[in-house]
């Protein structure tokens, strides 16, 4: 039975793997008000992505038939749900064109930046989170890469002073370099 996904809480990537080499890239990171098989919801095809929990996480599931039945019936959904349907596939459009145009160090720090809350800065630098205490592994799917590749960067980010990692913690120290370093 194909399912329709809420994110009432944490954190959920969803995975495209492919099958010949099992390699796998997750396009999307989700949190609390997130929605995946939506695909699936507009065209009624079998979408195949495997989503998996980054923390704990709350996942209202429904049939989607009865998912259907409440865009239809509450259309205050039905509003709700274009504006973040053109979200995503803006942010579908902003990975392709990065994993078309940019080389691995300018994903990750893209990746980075774009968790990066510039506004606090703890003990002057700025932290990063979502991607805070996740895997190489993760990260290197976030942006189609592998974990040794990330792993490499970081520690090169790391040496040349624009990153600090404490207890898997990550902080950018110095923003505007960063932003300098990799053209951004």
């Amino acid at each position: 039975m194909e399912l329709f996904n809420i994110v009432i809480s944490g954190g959920v990537k969803l995975l495209l793997t492919d099958p010949g080499s099992g390699r796998s890239i997750a396009p999307f990171v989700l949190h609390a008000g997130d929605v995946f098989d939506v695909f699936s919801l507009l065209d009624g095809k079998k979408h195949i992505t495997f989503p998996v929990t980054l923390q704990n996480s709350l996942i209202l599931r429904a049939p989607m038939d009865e998912a259907r039945r409440w865009f239809t019936e509450f259309t205050e959904l039905n509003a709700m749900m274009l504006p973040y349907l053109g979200g995503m596939m803006r942010q579908l459009e902003s990975f392709s064109e990065s994993l078309v145009f940019d080389d691995t160090a300018t994903r990750l720090a893209k990746l980075i930046l774009k968790h990066t809350d510039a506004g606090s800065e703890e003990n002057k630098h700025s932290p990063v989170h979502l991607i805070n205490r996740i895997s190489h592994e993760t990260m290197a799917e976030m942006i189609g890469s592998v974990r040794s590749v990330v792993t490499t960067q970081l520690n090169r980010m790391r040496e040349e002073g624009l990153i600090l990692s404490k207890r898997g913690k990550l902080l950018v120290k110095e923003l505007e370099h960063l932003k300098e370093r990799y053209n951004l």
